[in-house]
């Protein structure tokens, strides 16, 4: 009789064990991104798979990501992530004409500086003056 109440426990135990594992695994995150541009396109071969390396390597392979291509077409991207469909995307503001009115102050056609400090300057210069436009609505940038 002893015998069979110790089979039980280790039974319950490894039962236990395994839930364990399963809710683990059950917690981790993969982000879906949407791209509209092809596999060999920069975004998707070198800028996506280094922001999910770090994603990874922030959160001990807690979080991964995985690029979907195709989902919709560039001016469909926004609505994407609204609608839950995908979780990270990138836009162009110039495809959807009319929709980002108070963005378009930034695009300087033929600009000759860096990507960096173009970056860098909208994002001060979007916090400080455009954000309150709010045509990111419902979506972090």
């Amino acid at each position: 009789m002893h015998l069979i109440r110790k089979i039980k426990f280790l039974i319950v135990c490894g039962l236990s064990i395994s839930s364990l594992a399963f809710s683990a695994m059950a917690a981790d995150v993969t982000l879906i991104i949407s791209s509209w541009a092809p596999p060999s396109h920069g975004m998707n071969a070198s800028m996506f798979p280094k922001l999910i390396k770090m994603m990874e390597e922030a959160t001990e392979g807690r979080v991964t990501a995985k690029i979907k291509y195709k989902l919709g077409s560039p001016p469909a991207q926004f609505d994407l992530i609204q609608d839950g469909v995908a979780d990270i995307t990138w836009i162009f503001h110039g495809y959807n004409p009319g929709r980002y009115v108070a963005t378009k102050v930034v695009e300087f056609p033929g600009y000759a500086g860096s990507a960096k400090a173009a970056s860098i300057a909208y994002w001060k210069a979007h916090q400080k003056f455009l954000a309150s436009a709010n045509e990111h609505k419902g979506v972090k940038l």
